[in-house]
This record gives structure tokens, sequence and C-alpha cells, in this order.
């Protein structure tokens, strides 16, 4: 329960007592101790445990494949797949774990509801490698199966749905995506409440508006009929997916009027709040990501020249920056492929604001020891992403990676393997 309301903190203590349980249990509770300690990994992945938990589902699945029973091993790969997500995003390592695990639940009774978690969860892997066939025909048959067992007013019909209605947008379903999200729209709400429904409201709009339907999205922002002002109404991440939509659909003609809508909007924010608001540096930052995205490198460069004089008159004041915008732009910065976008020496002046600002956090830690290194400055990196890496138990694969580099570039190949 703590689980599916998003208290994980709870939740990891209540599967740590279970498994403390099994483990002091007289005779042989394997399989049941291997499911425990898949739920506490699957649970521990969503914080800052990310590695404990990976560890802790390896360990159960590992157990449950000693043992003679198949709905446990079933499980326990359903949960070591859920533990190899990035930040609750699908991942090509999951596929595997997946497929065995639909392979044992079609062999044993009253698996359905399982199979179609599976199912769910596949169909977003599936997706990465952009065969939304597929992943359309996976996701229906969990979300058939997910209708049939639980009904209609339930939180995983509510996410299949939603997951259907994106992968209709990306074959260009458009219809029918639109119908699926008003559809999802109204079922999250009633779920969850209205304002828990933002991110499905948001990809009804884009696809109604992928369609020409304006109107009709704005009404959808809006929240009610109306003749509001429809650039006080779209969100900056309503533009930044629509664009990244239209690109996806080979529809690249039409970016350009977007993104000087952006403009007018960023030139009135900036009227209305100031140029120094949070509010107008977080829409100038998103549109130079817009404009990087499409490969317009100059527009991009202009504003992102504009952000940086912008921060750097504030790295020696009082202002109060958004640190999770200014260590997006950090990051956009180390890892962009076109040489005039990189810049790995002002993502370290952000990331060292950042970390002063925030020290507790070890993804801007991880960020900073990043460009550190793309700067060259071994030493440095080695200290930002050792301290990165203490923010978690065990540390983080993408601490290691560049930990690893590191330390081979400062001629310590032992410590890098």
């Amino acid at each position: 329960v703590y689980q599916d309301i998003g208290d994980r903190t709870q939740a990891a203590k209540m599967f740590q007592n279970s498994v403390d349980s099994y483990r002091q249990k007289p005779g042989d509770p394997s399989a049941k101790l291997a499911t425990s300690l898949g739920r506490l990994g699957w649970c521990q992945s969503y914080g800052d445990q990310v590695a404990k938990g990976k560890a802790n589902a390896q360990f159960g699945l590992e157990m449950a494949r000693r043992v003679a029973d198949r709905k446990s091993l079933a499980d326990c790969l359903y949960y070591r797949a859920r533990s190899s997500k990035y930040f609750d995003m699908a991942t090509l390592e999951q596929v595997p774990y997946l497929q065995e695990a639909l392979e044992i639940n079609s062999q044993l009774e009253d698996r359905r509801l399982e199979s179609a978690r599976c199912l769910k969860l596949l169909s977003g892997c599936i997706m990465l490698k952009q065969d939304f066939a597929e992943a359309e025909s996976l996701n229906r048959r969990a979300l058939d199966i997910f209708r049939s067992t639980h009904g209609i007013s339930n939180p995983e019909v509510a996410s299949a749905m939603f997951l259907q209605g994106q992968i209709l947008i990306y074959r260009g379903k458009l219809r029918d995506a639109e119908r699926t999200l008003r559809e999802c729209v109204e079922l999250w709400s009633r779920i969850y409440g209205e304002k828990q429904h933002r991110i499905p409201k948001r990809f009804l709009a884009v696809s109604l508006a992928l369609q020409d339907k304006w109107d009709e999205a704005d009404e959808v922002l809006r929240g009610r009929p109306g003749n509001g002002d429809s650039l006080q109404i779209r969100h900056h991440h309503f533009y930044k997916t629509l664009v990244m939509l239209l690109i996806s659909l080979d529809r690249p003609d039409e970016v350009p009027p977007i993104l000087l809508e952006v403009r007018e909007k960023l030139a009135r924010v900036e009227s209305n709040y100031g140029p120094d608001d949070n509010r107008s540096l977080s829409l100038l930052a998103d549109l130079a990501t817009m404009y990087a995205k499409v490969g317009l490198a100059d527009e991009a460069i202009e504003l992102r020249k504009k952000l940086r004089e912008r921060y750097e008159a504030f790295l020696d004041s009082d202002h109060e920056m958004n640190t999770e915008r200014l260590n997006d732009l950090a990051w956009d910065l180390v890892v962009d492929r076109n040489p005039k976008l990189y810049d790995p020496e002002f993502a370290i002046e952000l990331s060292e604001y950042i970390v002063t600002a925030a020290p507790n956090e070890g993804k801007y830690w991880n960020t900073l020891g990043i460009a550190q290194y793309r700067a060259g400055k071994y030493s440095q990196a080695i200290r930002s992403l050792e301290k990165a890496s203490s923010f978690s138990e065990q540390g983080h694969r993408f601490d290691g990676l560049f930990l690893a580099m590191a330390y081979w570039q400062s001629s310590q190949e032992d410590k890098a393997r």
C-alpha cells in the first residue's frame, strides 16, 4: 500500500521487516524471502539507494533460481527488471528479465495480472527501439487484462492507458491517441484528483495541437472553456513535448512557428516578471534547448549567451536561482554533440554554484564531476565523483563510469579497473 501511494520510505521499511522476519523463521522460507528481497530492491531503486536496490533484487533473483518455485522466480525476474530502470524510465537492460518472466507466467495458472505488468513494462522498453507497432500490441494486451481484472477505475488501467496514448502519438495515430488520452485524463482525475493529471493533460493537448486543433488544446490546458490568453496557458513543457514529437513524426517544417511563439511568450514573461526572474530564466533555458534539439545551433548559442550573462551576474550575488534548472543547463553543456554548444568550462562554473547551494544532492556533484572530466581536470573530477557516490550506499553507475575514466586518465589503472 505504501508503495502504491508513493511513500517509498515507509514501503522500504515494511519490505525490510518482511525480509528480516523470513530470515528468522525456522524451516526454509527461501521462496518468500527471495520475493521479499525483490520487492525491497524494487522499492529502494526509486530513491538514493539505487545500487543497493539493484543488488537486493539480484540477490532475490539468484535465491529464487535455487529453489523450485516458479512463481517466486517469475516475481523476482519482474522486480529485478524494475530495479534496472533509469529514473523510473524503461531501459533495454530490463528486456531479458521481462521476457523470461512472461515465459514462466504463461506456464502457470492465475498469472494473467502478473503477465500484464510485465507486458506493460516491456512495451516501454520496446519503445526505446522505436518499434512502436510492437509496443502498441504489447501494451494493448496489458491494458485489456488490467481492465478485465480491475474494472475501469484503477491506477494500473490509468497508467497503461497513458502509455498507450503516448505510443499512438509516436505511431501517428493522432485521433486514436486523442480518444485514449481523453479517457485517460478523465480516469486519472477520478483516481488521483484534479491537480494530479497535468502530464496526461499535456500529452492530450499535444495530440490535439498535432491535429491543428489549437483551440481544443488550449481548452484542455486551461481546464475550462473560454477565450483565455493562449500564450499564458501554454506551459513551456507543452512546447518542449510538442517540438520533440514534431521531430519524431518527421514534421520539421512545423517547428519554426512554434519556436517563434515561444520567443513571443518569453518576451511577455520577461516584461511581466523581469529578465532575471526564475520563470524567465527557465523559459530562456528551455527555448535554447529546443533550438539545440532541432539543429539550430546559432539560435541556441545566442540564447545560451544571454543565459550565461545573466547567470554569471548572479554567481557572486545573493540572487536565489533554481538549482534544478541550472543543473539541466550544465548537463546540456557537457553532453551536446554540437561543438558550438559544448562548453564544459561554463558547466563547471554553474555546477560549482549549484553544489554550494545544494551540497547534499549527489546528482549535482555528478554533473560537476563529469564537467571537470570533460575539461581535462581529472583530479578534481575524481573528488567530485567520489562525493557524488557517497550519497548512495554503493554508489551509482553514472558516477562509477566517469570515475573509472578519471582514474585511468590519472594513471590509476588498478582503481579504474
